[in-house]
Formats: C-alpha cells, structure tokens, sequence
C-alpha cells in the first residue's frame, strides 16, 4: 500500500510585499468580501481576480493550478494508472508549496507587527482545516459500514492518530509499509501527509520566532532552512539504507525537505531582491522547465527506487520550486497562463477535499464491489469522489472558512452544527467497533500472522523435527497447525513477514518495484543460522509467490520465460536448499501451487508492497516457472531432496475457495486455520515418510 499525498492546505497564493493586517489573513484563507458574495451569487468556485506579486494582490489562481496537477496526479496513481508510476510525487508538490505559502504568510505578519500571533494563526490552521478531516473521519467510521463495507481491526486506532495529526508516527510504528496494506489498506493510510503538514504548521512558527532574534536577517533565515532541507534529505538516504523503507517515507524529518525547501525560497521571494528577479524572464523559463521535469518524474520515478531516497524527492522539490517561482512572477512568458486555466482552477480549490475522500472512496469502490476495473472503474471512482469533495467544500469548508450569508444553506449555522455532530460520529465510531464497521478478531487475520512471525515458538514435541522455510504462504501454514502439530512432531519456522526465501529486485511491466529491503536482506544473513538453530530432522522449502515476479538485474527486466531468470531462481532455491542439507539430512521442496488474489485496483507498487499483485501471483505460467526452478534445484542436489507437488490436492481442477467442505483462503492466497489443517492432514505424512 501506499499510498499515498499531502494537503492542499492553503486557499490563494501570498503577496510579497507586506499588505495591510486584513490582508495578510486573507494571503491564505482566502478574501473574505469577494468570496461572500460569490458564493451569494451561486458562484461557489469564484476567484478573486489574480494580480502580481507586486500588486500585493491576495489570490494567484496559477497555483491553485498547481494543486490541480498535484491531486491529479495521486488520483491517477492510485487509481493504478500504469504509465503515472511516480503519481505520488504530487505529494512534495504540495509540501512545498505549503512551505512557500505558510512561511510567506509568517515573514509578512512579522515584517507588518514585528511578531507572530501564533494563537490566531493556529486557529485559523484549525478551521481550515479540521472541519473537512473530522467529517471524512466520520464518513468512514459511521457512513461507509452503513453500505456494509468493514475495515481492518486498526482502523479505530488509526482514527484516532488522524484526529491527532500523528499518523504518519503511527504507521512507522506499526509497520505500514508491509503487514497493514497486506490484507485490508487502512482507509486513513493517506492521511500521513497530513499529519506532516499539521506537525509544520504547528513547529514553524515557534522556529521563527527563535530564528528572526538571530543577527543576519532574511538571508541568513533563508539559508538555515535551506540547510536544514539538505539535511532532512541526508538523513532520508541514510535511514532508506538501514531500516524499513516505512521511517524513511513517512518520518516527519526525513520529509521535511519539501516543505523547507519551500520556506528557503519563501525568504528568497520576500526579499527586495526576490521581488525584482522574479519577473525576469529566466525564472519564467526555468518554470516551464520545473514544469517539464515534474511531468517526466510522474511518468519515470518509482516509489521504491532507491534514487528517490537519495536525492531524488530533493530534485522534485527544487522543480516544484522553480514552479513556484514563475508562478508568483509576473513575466509573460511563465507557465502561469496555463496553470490558471478554469477548470485546473476548480480542482485546485477542491483539492484539499479531493485528497481527504479519495483514498476511502477507492478502497469502497474496488473491482470486487463494482463488478468493473481498468478506466470505466477510474472514471466512477473520480466521479464519486469529486460528488463528495463538492459536498464538503460547499456545506462546511467553505462556510467555516471564510463565511456565508446568514440565509445561505451553505451557512457557518448550519455547517457548525454539521461539524459538531461528525465530530461526535467520529469519537462513536472509534469507540464502539460494531458503528465503524470493525472486522472481528481473527485467527486467519494478517496481524495474527505477523506476531506468529515475530515469535515463532515451536508447536509439539514429536521426533521428527520439521522446520518450514518459507514466505507467508509458509507461515499460514505454520500458524494454522502450531498447537497441535500431531504427536510425533515437533514443528518450527523459518522466515520474515514480507519477504522471500531469498531476496531480488523485482519487476513489473518493465520497471524495478521494490529493491531489497533491509528487513529481506537481514533475513537472508541469518536464515542460516536459525536453521541451525531449529536442528532439523526434515527441512522444508517452500516455493512460493514472491518468486513469480520478473527480476531486475543489471538496469534491465528479465522475464520469468527467459533463461536468465530461470537460472538466477534455482540458484536462489539451490542456496536455501544447501543450507538446510547443512544441518539436516534430508530436505523437502514443496511446490508453488494456484492463487486467486482479488484486484483492489490499486497501483502496482503498493499491490507488490503487500505481496499481492494479481496480474503476477494469479498467473498459472508463472507458478508452473517456479515450479520448474524449484524442481531444477532439488535436481541439483541429488536424492538427499524430495519434491511433493500440492497440485493435484488443491488445484486439481484450477483454483477453488473450498475444499471437502472447507473454506481453504483468507484472501485467495494464505491459509485459512480451517484450511492449514486440512492441507497439514495431507502434507505431514509424506514428511514424516521422509525421515
């Protein structure tokens, strides 16, 4: 999973020179008058006329077309749409953005009073922006279940982290990259950016008021922030290399970087200076080439590219900057005119209600429940979504933001009250599961099968010591017949939640996936040593899904049908197979066998994240490849290995749920516990025989 953004946090573009107090306010939430009577006259996404920066005008619709681009490009992404793989930039897009936007709004007010006023400015962050984020909440929990759409066992507690601006911690914590997209994506797994923005708003401000007592002035302030940019993105390469790829996404420092970068330049564009290179031609120029160098990263960056941790969100940001710039310039020749484009215009102005809905509307309109996928399904889930987002903006944020008339339907009387009572749906969903629509507790969820991983205590007592090595796959398995394995076994596990028996960068459509994960590439150092540790009579290797996949190898896809991949396979098979033989004296292949994943419709980064990309894992040639290298391999070896093909016991007649009566699957691909015992019934006296 993914995910996924950032909000669209700020209504209008700020002046840079210092206007009177009214109008600093409204530099961000937007002109009070103009936008009162709009919406009295049925305009409900009526702008203020743009000016210039030097106008000290208050509103530049070219960067509410920027959001546009932004949000276009995650819904486009997370719709799954495969020439977009690098969607989820339109994420830094944002930060930096409300890095220019907040910072500017601060350096005015400090140039205009001399100080901040940190509990107006909070407060208006907060009506802004609380309002449309406690009625999403509220949707999820209360609306959605009322459709009979149940979400994971984490979702009262990820709630609560939306409510608490802290989610992004929360998914670091939890280990979000991997175990919670695995089976059910949470449905405020988006909600991290947000978290990052409020976590901003809430900081800068405090920085600042350190900052400006310290000699140097606005140059000096600019260049700290810069450096501080430089240093958030060195600390992102530095965690991408010896942690979980979850730190180094979604930590607060490690994405700061965007938003700093958007600040430095902040101090730049209020400057005397800034003011006048501006409107040069070249930063015009260099806009369009900022311009050209986001739409080539949306279509050829890669979340899991290790480049993007290594400098390249850096390289985004300082594009979105030069954006920025021609933006708020006034030369002719800038992007401007294309970005204010009316209808751009209009989704930027949504955006921040288009980013919030959207990630729960598409996990509610899956493939599944629809009975359609590919473009139709995009075009019903964007259509949903912006239903939705209209509907907030018009009955609550824009009422509580900026005023209606009093007669108005989209009134603060009746937008308060609307509020008030999501709130209240809220908190009763994340309290009482039955509301929220809260799966029960189960013996076949993913979260039991990660702590079975985490602690991994042997089952029985017997004398034949079986030791499974394998994925998840493996796993559910183990988990399924731990207690009571039979009495004359004793039976353990070895593997890692999300990963292979062997790490490799995989591929797909042409492009590398996910490099090697840390967590992988630390399991493959040691798998040797918790074989010996198990002292195995009979140890078992599990050919399975994770090795369906096209591979990386050197800068280019190599295909499950070419000999290449074929050999790189068995090799890794032949590795694992070795290492049992070390330490146990006969050792067991069990074959890959037939999936069905259900499509949620999700990108492809994030359906590999979780180990579930349908196209691949459902492919019956590519299990009959794996199947080829892991019979290959024991070959090799010679008679000290077995191969036992589950075949013609589950998939004698393609893919079935059920099997004698009982349900096999969680999900298509693991056991159920019902399902384990049955498969364990027929697998462990062909084990046991191999004594």
């Amino acid at each position: 999973m993914s995910a996924d953004a950032a909000s669209a946090a700020d209504e209008g573009a700020v002046a840079v020179e210092a206007p009177p107090a009214v109008e600093v306010e409204a530099a961000v939430e937007g002109p009070l008058d103009t936008a009162r009577s709009s919406v009295a006259e049925g305009q409900l996404f009526s702008r203020p006329k743009a000016g210039g920066v030097h106008a000290g005008h208050r509103y530049n619709p070219g960067l509410d077309g920027i959001r546009a681009i932004s949000v276009i490009a995650i819904l486009l992404y997370h719709g799954g749409v495969t020439f977009l793989p690098g969607g989820f930039l339109g994420v830094d897009i944002f930060f930096v953005l409300s890095g220019y936007l907040i910072t500017s709004l601060l350096l005015l007010e400090h140039d205009r009073t001399q100080t901040l006023h940190l509990k107006n400015f909070w407060i208006r962050r907060a009506r802004r922006l609380l309002p449309a984020l406690v009625l999403m909440v509220a949707g999820v929990l209360v609306l959605f279940p009322m459709l009979d759409v149940e979400w994971p066992q984490s979702t009262r507690g990820d709630a609560l982290a939306v409510l608490f601006y802290v989610s992004n911690w929360w998914f670091v914590l939890r280990g979000e990259s991997y175990a919670q997209a695995f089976e059910d994506p949470s449905p405020f797994q988006h909600t991290w950016s947000l978290a990052i923005e409020e976590q901003w708003y809430l900081l800068l401000p405090l920085a600042l008021l350190v900052l400006f007592r310290s000699p140097g002035g606005r140059r000096v302030l600019g260049w700290l922030l810069a450096i501080a940019a430089l240093a958030s993105a060195g600390l992102m390469a530095a965690l991408q290399s010896t942690s979980d790829g979850s730190r180094a996404y979604y930590g607060t420092d490690t994405r700061l970087q965007g938003l700093l970068v958007g600040a430095a330049f902040a101090c730049f564009a209020v400057s005397p200076m800034g003011r006048k290179l501006l409107d040069n031609a070249v930063v015009a120029v260099l806009g369009w080439i900022g311009l050209a160098g986001l739409l080539v990263a949306f279509v050829l960056a890669a979340q899991a590219d290790p480049r993007m941790y290594q400098g390249g969100f850096l390289l985004l940001s300082v594009a979105s900057v030069l954006v920025v710039a021609s933006v708020v310039g006034t030369s002719k020749l800038s992007p401007n005119v294309l970005l204010s484009w009316q209808p751009l215009v209009v989704v930027g102005v949504l955006s921040y209600g288009i980013y919030l809905w959207h990630w729960p509307v598409y996990l509610v309109l899956s493939p599944e429940r629809t009975g359609i996928d590919g473009v139709p399904l995009l075009i019903v889930r964007i259509a949903f979504t912006a239903l939705v987002s209209i509907a907030s903006f018009v009955i609550v944020e824009r009422p509580l933001r900026i005023g209606a008339p009093p007669n108005s339907l989209a009134s603060p009387q009746v937008a308060g009250p609307i509020a008030a009572a999501a709130l209240v749906a809220a908190l009763v969903g994340v309290a009482v599961p039955g509301v929220a629509g809260i799966k029960e507790e189960s013996a076949d969820s993913v979260d039991s099968l990660a702590a079975v991983a985490a602690d991994r205590t042997q089952g029985g007592t017997g004398a034949n010591k079986i030791l499974l090595v394998g994925d998840s796959n493996a796993l559910s398995l183990f988990a399924a017949v731990r207690d009571d394995p039979g009495p004359d076994v004793n039976l353990s596990i070895a593997t890692r939640f999300g990963c292979g028996v062997v790490p490799y960068t995989a591929s797909v459509e042409g492009k590398p996936l996910s490099p090697e994960q840390p967590l992988c590439t630390d399991w493959a150092a040691v798998r040797e040593m918790e074989i010996e540790a198990a002292a195995p009579s009979v140890g078992v290797l599990f050919a399975g899904s994770w090795e369906q996949y096209d591979r990386w190898i050197g800068g280019r896809t190599v295909p499950y049908t070419s000999d290449a991949w074929l050999e790189a396979t068995t090799a890794d098979y032949v590795q694992v197979l070795r290492e049992i033989l070390k330490y146990a004296p006969r050792a067991v292949v069990v074959l890959n066998h037939c999936h069905q994943v259900p499509d949620t419709g999700l990108p492809a980064a994030t359906m590999f994240a979780a180990g579930r990309y349908p196209p691949v894992l459902n492919d019956a040639k590519r299990v009959a490849a794996t199947n080829e290298a892991a019979k290959k391999a024991a070959a090799t070896l010679g008679n000290k290995v077995a191969v036992i093909d589950p075949n013609p016991f589950l998939c004698k007649s393609g893919y079935t749920s059920e099997l004698n009566g009982v349900t096999l699957r969680t999900d298509g691909l693991h056991l159920t516990t019902a399902g384990g015992k049955l498969v364990w019934g027929w697998l462990r006296p062909q084990l046991t025989a191999t004594r």
